[in-house]
């Protein structure tokens, strides 16, 4: 067990915080969640890595100080959790073509839901945790619910998108998603129409995680180009003008980053095959599914 010490201190606007390294194991964690008063807080471990096959769901009734693994089944590939502004309703999902969970008791117990098999990338919540709404990683779009995961419907959102985040207002009304090279989206009716808003100079750009103000009216989304806001439900859109950055673009790059985005069963087979023919072959796909589809199927 980790003893709870100081491990860094910043200072913004004048004012000092303090950062503690609580009790929480020595995890590969990937998304973390808290109730609006940051006493309830629930953290999530992808399950069946090699290096550690032993994932799970940690929550903490404490501010952080202690934390206990929950019910849920250690061995899904946890990506992303969110909860309810109580702490009580929280929702996690499994990205390894798995299922979307729920708990309503602030995740003692947790059920599958009826949601499809899908690489589930992002999930957020409603303040009241009734209205949930998820997106998939590759092909699959966005889908929402109305009655905290019991039942999920498909959006009018593209399939064709590799979503990477979804934020909603606390009232579930206001969504706003953004995709890898895709752009960002933003639907002002829970999800049943989508609207894709002009970003000067972001064309192509890797959209990767995105946040909304209580109301939806306060947006910002980021990307290697650097930090966007906006101020207006996402009409228009403004750089923030921090350092972006810009990674050399060459093949090998390419075929890191799109065996990223295959299932691990792909990704460990690239030792075996001519990695220099599969640079030159990649140049005749300009489309990222049909990159993807020829990578999955030589690999």
């Amino acid at each position: 067990m980790v003893v709870a010490v100081t491990v860094c201190s910043t200072s913004l606007l004048g004012q000092d915080f303090t950062w503690t390294l609580t009790s929480a194991p020595n995890k590969d964690w990937r998304s973390v969640a808290s109730s609006s008063d940051g006493t309830k807080l629930v953290a999530v471990v992808p399950g069946g890595a090699v290096f550690d096959p032993v994932g799970g769901i940690y929550i903490s009734t404490d501010s952080g100080t202690n934390w206990t693994l929950t019910s849920a089944p250690n061995t899904n590939f946890w990506i992303p959790v969110a909860s309810s502004s109580d702490g009580t309703k929280l929702v996690a999902a499994d990205e390894n073509s798995g299922g979307i969970y729920t708990s309503t008791d602030s995740g003692t117990n947790w059920t599958l839901t009826s949601a499809p098999s899908a690489r589930w990338q992002s999930v957020a919540s409603s303040s009241d945790g009734t209205k949930l709404v998820a997106v998939v990683l590759v092909e699959g779009g966005i889908y929402t619910s109305t009655n905290s995961g019991a039942n999920w419907i498909p959006t009018s959102a593209p399939t064709n998108q590799s979503w990477q985040s979804i934020a909603t207002s606390s009232d579930g009304t206001k969504l706003m998603a953004v995709a890898d090279g895709g752009g960002i989206y933003t639907s002002k009716d829970s999800g049943t129409t989508w609207t894709q808003p002009s970003v000067p100079g972001t064309l192509g750009a890797d959209w990767v995680s995105v946040a909304s103000s209580s109301d939806g009216t306060k947006l910002v989304a980021t990307s290697q180009l650097g930090i966007y806001t906006s101020a207006d439900l996402g009409t228009t859109w403004t750089s923030n003008n921090i350092p972006a950055y810009f990674a050399p673009i060459d093949r090998t790059h390419m075929v890191e980053n799109l065996l990223s985005k295959t299932p691990k069963t792909t990704k460990i087979r690239i030792e075996n095959k001519d990695v220099e023919a599969v640079r030159h072959a990649l140049d005749s796909y300009q489309d990222l599914r049909d990159r993807l589809e020829f990578i999955t199927k030589i690999f």
